[in-house]
């Protein structure tokens, strides 16, 4: 599973072009102990006033935080807060030559204030009508001469007045090496973000850009609305993949503390520009963008996650892959504590809701729940040439997201005997009566042997990988 590390170590070389609204975020920090005399109200004994970039500018941080090299184009006020801002983006290490400093407008603040890591009220410094004003002509001229500069483009769209239809039509236009393009919109503005490689909105955005309810129909709604890939963010609920192809992944969240989710989202777009630069699929990109998340939301503030800390987790997690000689071991130790370990193996090409729910329900048969995973070469000589769509180590590493599963190994053989024969699990299960008439003599002589027992779980009709392909070579149709 190196390769993953070694896309985020490849970020060092990808330059982003970020572009959107921008604002100072200020932070007034202290405590309260007492009620005011003369209103209902707490009184802060303030102690310190910390400053960071916002909005657009928190992606340029995080871009150059995981060791891209992140290059800003706004508007800001010719003012001091607008001075705060370049002063901290230069300590980030951020190209602000694509930042224009205007009397036009007041450089956009958002204070917040707060008592023992506890936000008690936000205060909002802005006139969008001002920079909805602006000739930006001059703005789309430094974003065409840097456009062919950059490995990937970030939309960060707060709905300031930046964005408009102009911009984001000069954008698809400058575009001619068709390199991938991230948003991260506002439902106000939807209607400019068509035909882009991914659109990033969370759940409640995501409702309100399609007026649905249902997880499904607002992925397919939007699919077809904005004829873009779609990242739906869901908080605690992780994250939904919903591609052109048809297919669905479901990314359960990888936070362990959430102490503050103040610029996530900002974090989750810069990662996925990042990722997309190097050359990486979708699904990956959100992987990696779901474990930067969780590193950001365990801090208070605006903060970053760092090229090192997402290789340690990314590390840490990969830990769920293991070989057989690994899992041998594993499996002594887990019946010597009289644990029930659960087998189950698959191809998990396009992995889909009915494959989660499948293996959902193997955990609960035991303990410790063991996925062997179909190799590339093996899955050629069980599906054909044309399979697997996704390689081997894509669908281990989406696998290793779901809590559910314990361990997961990649065989090459058409069979999992010798793998069953090796770990000796309690229980194995298959994913339906009319699978057990086609099981391998070998893995059925194994199961025998071994006192196994075999656990059939129904299928879940309306999920197939077949269906999503066969969904897809029908250009979608259903």
């Amino acid at each position: 599973m190196t390769n993953i590390t070694d896309i985020i170590k490849s970020f060092t070389n990808k330059k982003v072009l970020i572009i959107g609204d921008v604002m100072l975020d200020r932070y007034l920090h202290g405590e309260v102990s007492r009620i005011s005399p003369e209103a209902p109200i707490q009184i802060l004994n303030a102690k310190r006033r910390d400053f960071t970039a916002g909005g657009a500018a928190n992606c340029a941080s995080n871009i150059s935080s995981l060791g891209g090299t992140p290059i800003l184009c706004s508007i800001i006020g010719n003012d001091e807060n607008g001075d705060k801002l370049l002063e901290i983006l230069k300590k980030r290490k951020v190209d602000t030559s694509g930042i224009i400093k205007t009397e036009k407008v007041k450089t956009i603040v958002k204070e917040r204030i707060v008592s023992n890591n506890q936000q008690l009220l936000r205060i909002d410094f802005e006139n969008i009508e001002d920079f909805k004003r602006l000739n930006k002509q001059e703005f789309i001229s430094k974003i065409k001469n840097k456009i062919n500069k950059v490995d990937s483009i970030l939309i960060s769209d707060y709905a300031k007045g930046i964005i408009d239809k102009e911009l984001m039509d000069s954008i698809k236009k400058f575009n001619k090496r068709n390199i991938p393009i991230i948003v991260d919109p506002k439902p106000v503005n939807k209607d400019l973000f068509k035909d882009f490689t991914l659109v990033t909105p969370n759940l409640k955005e995501a409702k309100e850009m399609s007026n649905k309810i249902d997880l499904k129909e607002i992925g397919s709604t939007l699919i077809k609305e904005l004829n873009s890939n779609v990242l739906i963010t869901r908080g605690q609920e992780g994250m939904s993949l919903f591609k052109k192809d048809g297919s669905i992944t479901e990314m359960p969240t990888e936070a362990k503390e959430v102490n503050d989710i103040t610029g996530a989202g900002d974090t989750v777009i810069s990662t996925i520009a990042l990722a997309l630069a190097s050359k990486t699929t979708l699904n990956q990109a959100a992987i990696l963008a779901n474990h930067a998340a969780s590193i950001v939301v365990a801090k208070f503030g605006t903060a970053l996650a760092s090229q090192r800390e997402l290789i340690n987790l990314i590390s840490s997690e990969n830990k769920k892959v293991k070989n057989l000689q690994d899992l041998i071991e594993i499996s002594k130790e887990a019946r010597k504590l009289n644990k029930k370990i659960v087998f189950t193996n698959g191809c998990f090409d396009i992995i889909h809701p009915g494959h989660t729910k499948f293996l959902r329900e193997s955990k609960k048969q035991g303990d410790l729940l063991i996925v062997a995973v179909n190799s590339d070469s093996s899955v050629k000589r069980l599906k054909g040439n044309n399979r697997p769509l996704i390689p081997e180590n894509e669908r281990a590493e989406v696998l290793s997201s779901l809590e559910f599963i314990d361990y997961i190994t990649i065989f090459n053989d058409i069979d999992s005997s010798k793998l069953i024969e090796s770990i000796k699990p309690q229980i194995c299960t298959k994913g339906s009566t009319s699978n057990l008439n086609n099981m391998p003599i070998k893995e059925k002589e194994i199961i025998k042997k071994l006192n196994c027992n075999l656990i059939t779980i129904p299928k879940f009709e309306e999920y197939s990988t077949s269906k999503i392909i066969n969904r897809i070579n029908n250009n979608g149709k259903h």
